[in-house]
């Protein structure tokens, strides 16, 4: 096989992974939008007829449930990424050039939220463990 039909084959992957990816955004975004009519309606009715308990409910399984798929779509989309990085070196490689570099420069963080909620509980904590200002 040659190098030229190798290529083709690993864009061929490429372009799968990024259809993915788009797709998972579109889901999650008509997510977000379902998600935000109910509660729009929620909020109503529960204003509407005083029905906190059930309108307080109702917020709740959507926050849980949007959670959990923006999560599961956070987890798949950042493998996606990292698979997407490694064919963006391999055809770099293989052409000699930085032909493929939008993944590797702007895509999603390989860190994920659990890395990102750290970083930002350690500035959080610096702030508050920073010593006192003097009064010079």
């Amino acid at each position: 096989m040659e190098e030229k039909d190798k290529i083709s084959i690993v864009l061929e992957e490429y372009r799968s992974l990024r259809t993915e990816c788009m797709q998972r955004n579109t889901v999650l975004n008509n997510i977000l939008t379902v998600a935000g009519t109910v509660t729009a309606g929620s909020v109503g009715v529960m204003v509407q007829y005083s029905a906190y308990t059930a309108g307080i409910t109702t917020l709740l399984i959507i926050l849980i449930l949007v959670t959990y798929t923006f999560l599961l779509i956070d987890y798949d989309s950042r493998r996606i990424n990292f698979r997407l990085r490694q064919i963006e070196a391999d055809i770099n490689r293989r052409a000699g050039d930085h032909l493929l570099r939008w993944e590797t420069e702007h895509g999603l963080n390989p860190e994920g939220l659990g890395s990102a909620a750290n970083r930002i509980m350690t500035v959080v904590q610096n702030f508050f463990n920073r010593p006192p200002l003097s009064k010079d």
